[in-house]
């Protein structure tokens, strides 16, 4: 991790992805919100080091530059993505293979946007724990482990 992440007047918390990192790192947000307190917290040092991957960083600056991107039901964000610089672009799949972008919205009565954007719980959804469950999941948020709802639906009897 750069050592400008830890300059910056951010809340975040550097974690893995397994269920007991995914809740320690939500311990912690919790626990520095309580308190007032903005700074990255790294609970994945054996991996994550301060200064990053050197190597790698080099090599995203080289290929890549910041750029907006539309991520998953939200709204564009500014600065969150990236695009490849021009010297590369004949390894962008989209201009290669001529893919389009639809921009329709699926129609679902999953309400996973909100979901993401902290609008509503899992609990708020129709389809939640009765059509929808880890087994036969509707939307994104019941699909992977970490997901949002795939979580609540298997730890919302207990108490934290």
């Amino acid at each position: 991790m750069p050592l400008a992440l830890y300059l910056i007047n951010i809340l975040a918390v550097i974690a893995g992805n397994e269920r007991f990192d995914i809740i320690m790192a939500l311990y912690k947000v919790l626990k520095m919100i309580k308190k007032g307190i903005n700074k990255v917290k790294n609970l994945y040092s054996s991996i994550v080091k301060a200064q990053g991957n050197l190597k790698v960083i080099a090599t995203i600056h080289n290929i890549f530059e910041i750029n907006e991107i539309n991520w998953y039901r939200l709204e564009r964000i500014q600065g969150s993505g990236l695009k490849l610089k021009k010297g590369y672009i004949s390894f962008d799949v989209k201009q290669k293979f001529r893919i389009k972008r639809i921009n329709k919205k699926q129609q679902s009565p999953c309400i996973c946007e909100d979901i993401l954007k902290g609008k509503k719980r899992p609990i708020d959804c129709r389809l939640f724990a009765k059509d929808c469950n880890p087994l036969d999941p509707k939307g994104p948020c019941m699909v992977l482990e970490e997901g949002s709802c795939n979580i609540y639906y298997q730890y919302n009897h207990l108490e934290l």
